[in-house]
């Protein structure tokens, strides 16, 4: 159970780590896609999985908060995940 939610706290941190660069990025004006960096970081520390997870929700929660067509880059990070 305990591992369960270190698992699930992880995986919102990275989350908010993509979602936030991404903001920050769009803020700045630099055209630059950095929101990728909890992806890998979620990849690397635990495996494909958790990146492939992490990088599908951060497209789809940002697709939900500022336009739909952020949904597209999905499989996108997902493919960086696997790799």
């Amino acid at each position: 159970m305990q591992n369960r939610v270190k698992q699930i706290f992880f995986y919102c941190l990275f989350i908010f780590l993509n979602i936030s660069i991404n903001r920050l990025i769009e803020y700045i004006g630099v055209p630059l896609f950095l929101d990728n960096i909890g992806t890998l970081s979620a990849a690397i520390l635990g495996g494909y999985l958790p990146g492939v997870i992490v990088g599908y929700l951060t497209n789809i929660i940002n697709s939900t908060l500022t336009d739909l067509t952020n949904s597209y880059y999905a499989g996108i990070s997902v493919l960086i995940a696997v790799a």
